[in-house]
This record gives structure tokens, sequence and C-alpha cells, in this order.
């Protein structure tokens, strides 16, 4: 565990947070310190890089700090931030004391919809990360991966297309699956509810007192 270091003053009001695993809000407060304090965190990992005396907390200090520097990560910390609202925001609305059934519904529907658009948003996502990449001086273009060598044959089909393009390999195997996993959990967590409140919708007050 790195230790703290000065470079936290005790002026600012937003700190790292620890995340808690049960609750929603916990996460956009995590992911949010993380976003306003990242110069910070950066500047204390190379102190620790540097000073420290336990070669284990300088390399784990250095990982850190590489996975941190790169736009990969702050593409993610975007989406992240953006997919954590939606979700809080149905988290606080669920708990409410006097929520019926069909406002549920109504606000899952929102919230999915909403996130169904961002699914779509890959350009919009790609202008904000650039623009707080640029902000936190780091080049705005993800890391180009070494693909495996395929063999050429004559008959070899379009199915066997490895693509080159990093950005293109990223918005595949991190994006669309992130999103696709996102929606498919929402859909299938809260697919009974929607069923009953289809039944029962009769029941519900506003609707007798129409």
């Amino acid at each position: 565990m790195l230790k703290k270091t000065s470079s936290f003053t005790s002026e600012s009001r937003t700190t790292l947070k620890t995340l808690n695993p049960t609750r929603w809000s916990g996460r956009i407060l995590s992911i949010s310190a993380v976003k306003l304090r990242y110069l910070d965190i950066i500047k204390s990992l190379t102190e620790i890089e540097l000073q420290s005396h336990k070669k284990e907390e300088r390399e784990e200090a250095s990982s850190i700090k590489k996975q941190m520097c790169c736009f990969e990560f702050v593409f993610i910390s975007t989406m992240l931030y953006k997919i954590f609202t939606q979700v809080n925001f149905a988290s606080n609305v669920l708990q409410k004391k006097n929520i019926d059934l069909s406002e549920s519904v109504t606000v899952l529907e929102q919230v999915e919809k909403n996130l169904t658009d961002l699914r779509s948003s890959w350009e919009i996502l790609m202008i904000e990360a650039t623009a707080l990449a640029n902000k936190w001086n780091i080049q705005p273009e993800f890391r180009q991966k070494r693909q495996p060598k395929v063999k050429k044959h004559f008959d070899k089909l379009l199915s066997d297309y490895r693509f080159n393009n990093s950005q293109i390999l990223f918005k595949i195997n991190v994006f669309n699956v992130v999103m696709n996993r996102v929606l498919t959990q929402i859909s299938n967590r809260f697919r009974s509810m929607k069923k009953i409140n289809k039944l029962f919708d009769l029941l519900l007050p506003k609707i007798i007192l129409s």
C-alpha cells in the first residue's frame, strides 16, 4: 500500500475515496476524485518513485503512474464517469421512500435510453477525452499493440482480417464490450420489475384516480 505524501494538502476539499463496493454513490465519488486530483496523484507517485527507500513502493508507484499516464486511462475515466452518473441517478431515485413501481420503471427506462445513447457517442467521448488528455499533458493517442502475425493464403477469408488501428481495436475490445455489458445487466436485472408493472398497472393510484 502506497503511503500518503504531502502533495495532498488540507486546503483541497476533494480527496481520494476508498471504494465502497456496496454503494453506487461511492463509485462516482471515487472516479470524480481521481479526475479532479489527477495531477496531484501523478506528483505524489513521482515523489514515491524517486524518494522511497522501499523497492516495492517504488515499483508499485512506477506501475500505477505508467497506467495513468496514457490515453486509455483518460478515455476510460471519461466513459466510467458518464456511466456511473447515470447508474447513480437511478440508484438514488430507487431509494426514495415514496417511490412507486411505475416511477421506478420510468426512471430505469430513461437511464437505459441514456446509456444506449452513450453507446452511440464514441466521437463525443473521444472529443471530451482528448480535451482532458491535453489538460493533463498526455498524448491523445491509443497505444499501438502488436498484433499476432497470420499466415496469408490465397484463399484467406475476410474474417481473418486483423485491425491495425489502435483506436478501432480499443473501441471494439473495450468500449463496445463495457457498454454492452452495462446495458445487458440493467435490462436483465429489472426485467421482472417491468413485467410486474405492466401486469398490475391498473392498480396504481394515479391510474385508479384518473
